[in-house]
């Protein structure tokens, strides 16, 4: 099932409810839009982000769309420090090219790579792609991260620590 998600905004955020019998919602959040693109899709940073969805308690929290793993990285690095929840990465295959056979000039091996990179590095528990990945670049990354390790879990939440 499908629903929108309040957060503040005009229109709400799509999220998927895992199984309707549940007495609570298992959200997956996933925000199109960061870096350049930020400001013209939701005015917030990651931290805004993840603040205006702690409330729903998402078992998933996580990016996808508007550009590449590479532009997408330094976000998905800040959102893995600061979530208490798993974390998600969804990029397209790079940037946009009209030029391109696909209309996006990253190939399976390249987006594969770099979102091994993600997993390597501590910052991703699920990994896919958007915009221009193939039924090749799914293959590419499922083989690139099947023997690495999940993010770990933080016990608490940052803030909450804090407080």
């Amino acid at each position: 099932a499908r629903a929108g998600l309040p957060c503040g905004r005009s229109r709400p955020l799509p999220v998927h409810l895992v199984d309707d019998r549940l007495d609570q919602w298992l959200v997956h959040v996933l925000r199109v839009g960061y870096g350049k693109l930020l400001d013209l899709v939701s005015a917030q940073d990651v931290e805004a982000y993840l603040n205006a969805m702690r409330h729903v308690k998402p078992l998933s929290i996580g990016m996808n769309c508007s550009a590449g793993p590479d532009e997408m990285r330094p976000y998905i690095e800040e959102l893995s420090q600061k979530a208490g929840c798993f974390v998600s990465a969804y990029p397209n295959a790079g940037l946009p090219n009209p030029m391109s056979d696909t209309g996006y000039d990253e190939t399976p091996a390249q987006t594969s790579r770099l979102l091994a990179d993600f997993a390597r590095s501590g910052f991703v528990n699920l990994v896919g792609g958007c915009c221009g990945t193939t039924p090749a670049h799914i293959r590419a990354i499922a083989d690139a991260v099947k023997s690495l390790p999940p993010r770990t879990l933080p016990r608490d939440e940052p803030a909450e620590a804090a407080a």
